[in-house]
């Protein structure tokens, strides 16, 4: 499935909709860099990056490529971890649904006979419907309290896609920075050759 199919998946609300396009947007660039890279990484043979005084360039630039595999894997397993919590997050926003629309049932259930609980005597009238308080608000808090981790879930996932991203942003930083310096050298060697071919004539 593509990246703008996974976008437009199902979603609960306009705000969690703006989320998961911008979070299948940043995926999709990401996995555009990615297979780029490993694209040139798989298809530029080893003996044609090395040349005389360069084997110190060569090796940096493997080690860059290299880092970015290991980036791509580690983002990828992120990704399975990420989509399992989401998962299990959703199965705890639904089975809250569910007791709160208990709940909502109970009360409304609760309301209606009333009415018909007038004929009950007096203890058991009290006796059942403390019961019934009880058993509200232990349901009304165990919602809370799931609401509560599933914000403190979804922190935390937001936190390690930015730390994703700034560790990206950091490699290709250095990868722009070691390219700039294989240029630099790169001309620096031709000017040493032609100083060279001119001291020999």
């Amino acid at each position: 499935m593509g990246c703008w199919a996974r976008q437009n998946r199902g979603s609960m609300g306009q705000g969690r909709q703006w989320d998961e396009s911008s979070s299948a947007t940043v995926h999709c660039r990401r996995q555009s860099v990615s297979s780029s890279l490993l694209h040139a990484h798989g298809s530029i043979q080893a003996e044609s990056l090395r040349a005389p005084g360069t084997t110190e360039d060569y090796e940096e630039r493997e080690q860059l490529l290299t880092d970015c595999f290991e980036l791509r894997d580690m983002h990828n397993k992120r990704q399975t971890k990420l989509k399992k919590k989401n998962d299990a997050e959703r199965r705890e926003a639904a089975s809250a649904d569910i007791v709160r629309s208990a709940m909502q049932g109970m009360r409304n259930k609760r309301s209606l006979s009333s009415d018909t609980e007038l004929a009950t005597p007096p203890s058991t009238k009290k006796k059942k419907r403390s019961s019934t308080d009880a058993l509200l608000g232990f349901l009304e808090d165990r919602a809370l309290s799931r609401n509560n981790r599933h914000s403190l879930k979804e922190r935390q996932l937001q936190i390690d896609e930015r730390r994703l991203a700034l560790e990206e942003q950091r490699q290709q930083q250095d990868k722009a920075k070691t390219d700039r310096m294989l240029a630099m050298m790169s001309s620096q060697m031709g000017l040493m050759v032609q100083l060279i071919e001119k001291m020999s004539k």
